[in-house]
């Protein structure tokens, strides 16, 4: 199973968000920046443990089998 990085996630989210509401009147970019914004709630609302998030630089850890 795969796993990200929560806390560069939400970099990433806000810095999409503040691009997107810089074009006002076009209506992607202000759907876009309602989407970016609502996935941003989402994710410091409490429902992800950002706690558990895996740093990009750490090591994937081995499997019980591979130890044996």
């Amino acid at each position: 199973m795969a796993m990200i990085n929560i806390r560069l996630l939400i970099e990433w989210l806000d810095t999409m968000a503040k691009d997107m509401e810089k074009h006002r009147g076009d209506l992607y970019s202000v759907g876009a920046a309602k989407s970016y914004r609502l996935v941003l709630q989402i994710l410091e609302s409490g429902l992800f443990d950002i706690k558990d998030s895996v740093d990009s630089e750490a090591p994937p850890e081995e499997s019980d089998s591979k130890k044996e």
